[in-house]
């Protein structure tokens, strides 16, 4: 008996080796990249970009997957993305993109209203389930309030759901690493920068919001935050007491939702709150936060691997949402009375009501455009429930206000 117990732990070891082992190897040869990086090789072939007619449709939703190397997994699925966004633009000679465009359209270009989601742990690019089709359908409702643009979603997915059942409540820490190294790739800046300036060189112009929940949240804050800052530094007064100049970043908004990162990444926007320096009143939001507090993953999880990695500072231990001298706002439910003296829409830095769920600066500087947002199980239950009925419509209603009171985007000399 005690032979065949020892013979039971050997093996059980040696496939937990195997599987740890030869697993990385599996999931890059089914979900490698294209070979060339740089352009779509499927020129007059089934699937090429150029042969797909665009007619500035509304509503549409186009993916982009990215390798656990952070490379494109397919590259023509970007150039799809970028030419659904630059369709109507002008062709200077032959050798131009060339794109197919449907006749007597480009005269009726509408301006551009494009929202950019990188999706979290446990998801993928099933168009008929999970964070995809709730994406789907928040584009959808995007364009049916803005007839007089063309909504476009861009979805970014990539491996952050495992196909083992034990390891797929497991691979926390493992996705973590993952996300990193997409985020330090520079592809996903790179396409996020590519949308950007194709909305500022648009001539009916447009905006342009980012959206990423948990680990891509994460990737999206990696993505965006130098960015950030150089905008930042850039639009400074010059002197004490002066005002800042209107700040953009590379996407208007960043909204990062439940966000799986150490406090620590946002201590450099931090340091913009001080009584230095004033923000304007007409400044809209650059980075927008969303934590709830019974969101076991970043608030649980998230500090044991982090404890697991010896690492202990505060800032390392705690994400962003769980990192109290950080946050600047409230989202909670009150009355519309108590909550009317938040400013509703005429600052979205400051406050925002819908219904009854009331968002309210509790903390930093007037207009300060870096929000990090504490809320309760009331309005946002766990770290999945983004899609829930009562917070996705609350959302949902933010980022249509956003889109009233973003101004176009305009090519920066």
């Amino acid at each position: 008996m005690r032979f065949w117990g020892k013979r039971f732990w050997l093996v059980s070891l040696l496939l937990l080796i195997a599987v740890y082992f030869v697993r990385p190897a599996y999931i890059y040869a089914t979900s490698g990249p294209t070979e060339e990086q740089s352009k779509c090789l499927r020129e007059g072939k089934p699937g090429d970009p150029k042969i797909l007619v665009r007619d500035g449709t509304s509503g549409v939703v186009k993916t982009v997957k990215m390798t656990d190397l952070g490379e494109f997994a397919d590259r023509c699925e970007v150039t799809d993305a970028l030419y659904e966004l630059n369709w109507e633009r002008e062709v200077k000679s032959q050798s131009d993109f060339n794109v197919a465009v449907k006749p007597n359209t480009k005269e009726t270009a509408r301006p551009k209203f494009v929202v950019l989601y990188i999706h979290g742990w446990h998801h993928g690019a099933d168009p008929n389930a999970g964070d995809l089709l709730e994406f789907q359908k928040l584009i959808t409702n995007l364009a049916s309030v803005y007839p007089d643009q063309q909504v476009t979603g861009l979805y970014v997915s990539w491996n952050a759901n495992s196909d083992l059942p034990l390891w797929h409540y497991l691979d926390f820490w493992q996705k973590a690493a993952v996300a990193d190294r997409i985020a330090a790739s520079g592809n996903v800046t790179s396409f996020i920068s590519a949308a950007s300036e194709i909305i500022a060189k648009s001539k009916p112009g447009g905006r342009f919001i980012t959206i990423g929940h948990s680990f891509g949240a994460r990737i999206l804050m990696s993505s965006s935050a130098q960015s950030a800052l150089v905008s930042t530094q850039k639009a400074h007064p010059g002197q004490p007491g002066g005002t800042y100049k209107q700040i953009e970043s590379l996407s208007q908004t960043a909204i990062l939702l439940n966000p799986a990162l150490e406090a620590a990444y946002f201590t450099p926007l931090a340091s913009f709150s001080r009584p230095a320096e004033k923000f304007s009143p007409q400044q809209k939001p650059i980075i927008l936060t969303i934590s709830t507090e019974n969101d076991w993953a970043t608030g649980y999880a998230f500090p044991l691997g982090q404890w697991l990695a010896w690492k202990t500072a505060e800032k390392e231990v705690r994400t962003l949402g769980n990192y109290k001298d950080f946050q600047t706002h409230t989202l909670t439910s009150e009355s519309k009375t108590s909550c009317e003296n938040t400013g509703q829409v005429t600052a979205l830095t400051e406050g925002f009501q819908k219904d009854d769920i009331c968002l309210r600066r509790t903390n930093s500087f007037k207009h300060n455009p870096f929000m990090v947002v504490r809320t309760n199980a009331e309005i946002l239950s766990g770290h999945n429930g983004i899609w829930d009925r009562r917070f996705s419509e609350w959302l949902f209603s933010y980022v249509e206000e956003l889109g009233k009171q973003l101004p176009p985007k305009e090519k920066s000399e």
